[in-house]
């Protein structure tokens, strides 16, 4: 695969980037290769792989050089503003400007760069993909296939299987994303196939809750031996597990849990494990909470807020708090921020409280448990979004602290218009210019209150607008500004 944002290069070839802003000198620029930000003095400097990289005195351009790249320089190189960033939340990079550097090699047909970036295959929070880092070296390969244990899988829409040669298969089938699997890619170039198997085991936490996401609930109730006989019980009520009581089973995953009536109420469930030879059978109480419009509280202005993080089965990572971006770890002894604040650690490491006496404006926003001994994407999924209701402002401070502005995917196929209110009781509008817009799926808008508006409509994305946003509450009408240009003045190119 080549395109107009890729370049091939053989090992030992010379690479020459530029990264140029010919509109805006106040925007300091830097190279991004693949996740690491490089930022230049206004003297050339070396990197431990014999990278230079110079900045030009008038601040217009800067410049990456190497005289011979070698297997693993390959990758995404990105021309980066101090206007697009990293969110770390969301996990995107804010470098729309970039290319991607192949590099043909014999050493392996399998690149460095995704195993170092990832190191293992990689699901989303939400459980609905997966993604097997198998990029090739070289466009110019002959096949590339993907096998599940020893069956090949079939890559295609229908089967919910894509590959990209720079990102790796992106799997959306279920059947693959909830059960531990063995992976092999091979890839033929040369008249000759590589193989690397990658192994996906899912890793759910055995903290004593379900853990929820919007479609389902997992019930980490993973047996130490096969020669089990499991049981889950609601209340002191036998389960019965099939497929048409929407309850699943995996031995190394626990219970997957799809049945609307157990994932929209709080349940108190009881799994059961049975090993005959040892003739004994071992419970464990897993309690789902409900919050407030699945995982929402809301409070008032000077209302007193209490949150507690608990995990009473493993004790082998420390907790902590999450709230937005910032990660909070108390010790021991009880300690507060610089916003009143309190934290503390109970002494038998299974609880930590959060306090706050008076909740005000710009407490709002998502407040997660996390335990650092489960990686992620199961690391941050205990968390809920807290309004604060306040008459100060309709428009959350949060969003505005954690983006700064509108946010475009990399792919340019989608903006994030920020634009988050203070209460879920609102009426909510947005306008391009002075037109207003149909917020509904047929029109690319969608709005969620905790994260803004997100535009998927092409004719939004490709040009410069100037988006409103109003909000009316108690007979009355807030609205902020937002401009939104494309930030086509920065461009990256090769250098001759």
């Amino acid at each position: 695969m080549m395109s107009e944002d890729s370049v091939l290069l053989n090992e030992n070839d010379q690479l020459a980037c530029s990264c140029a802003d010919i509109v805006n000198q106040d925007n300091r620029l830097a190279f991004a290769t693949n996740r690491y930000h490089i930022e230049p003095t206004h003297q050339p400097w070396w990197v431990n792989n014999d990278m230079v990289f110079v900045k030009s005195y008038d601040n217009n351009t800067i410049l990456f050089k190497k005289n011979k790249m070698s297997f693993g320089d390959e990758g995404y190189y990105a021309c980066h503003s101090d206007v697009i960033y990293y969110d770390d939340i969301k996990d995107v990079m804010y470098n729309r400007v970039r290319i991607y550097v192949w590099i043909k090699t014999k050493k392996s047909f399998f690149s460095k760069v995704p195993f170092q970036v990832t190191n293992e295959i990689v699901i989303s929070p939400d459980g609905s993909h997966l993604q097997i880092p198998c990029v090739p070296t070289s466009p110019c390969y002959d096949d590339v296939k993907l096998f599940k244990d020893s069956e090949e899988l079939k890559i295609n829409k229908t089967n919910g299987i894509a590959f990209d040669p720079r990102e790796g298969f992106m799997i959306t089938n279920r059947n693959y994303t909830y059960a531990s699997f063995n992976f092999t890619c091979s890839i033929t170039m040369y008249g000759r196939t590589e193989t690397k198997k990658r192994s996906f085991v899912t890793r759910a936490p055995k903290e004593s809750y379900g853990i929820l996401f919007r479609s389902h609930i997992i019930i980490p109730c993973v047996p130490t031996s096969p020669c089990f006989d499991v049981k889950l019980f609601e209340g002191s009520q036998e389960v019965t597990i099939n497929e048409t009581n929407g309850i699943k089973f995996d031995p190394r995953q626990g219970f997957l849990i799809t049945n609307p009536s157990y994932i929209h109420v709080p349940i108190d469930f009881t799994c059961s494990v049975t090993v005959e030879s040892l003739g004994r059978t071992d419970t464990v109480k897993y309690q789902y909470t409900k919050f407030n419009d699945e995982d929402t509280a809301i409070l008032n202005e000077n209302d007193q807020l209490v949150c507690t993080c608990s995990n009473s089965v493993n004790q082998h990572g420390n907790l902590s708090f999450r709230i937005n971006l910032y990660g909070i770890y108390p010790g021991h002894e009880p300690w507060t921020n610089y916003n009143d604040m309190i934290f503390e650690e109970s002494y038998d490491n299974k609880t930590i409280t959060l306090r706050k006496n008076k909740i005000s404006f710009g407490d709002e926003g998502y407040y997660g448990c996390h335990n650092e001994y489960y990686d992620k994407p199961y690391s941050d999924v205990a968390r809920m979004y807290i309004w604060v209701k306040t008459k100060k402002s309709f428009f959350s401070k949060i969003p505005f602290q954690v983006t700064n502005g509108i946010v475009i995917s990399p792919s340019d196929s989608h903006l994030q218009v920020p634009c988050v209110p203070t209460s879920p009781c609102y009426d909510m509008k947005l306008f391009k210019d002075s037109e207003e817009l149909k917020i509904n799926k047929t029109n690319g808008i969608a709005f969620d209150p905790r994260e803004g508006f997100m535009i998927t409509n092409l004719n939004y994305i490709y040009a410069p607008i100037n988006f409103t946003c109003s909000i009316t509450m108690y007979g009355r009408t807030e609205k902020v500004l937002y401009h939104y240009k494309r930030l086509s003045e920065v461009v990256i190119k090769m250098v001759n």
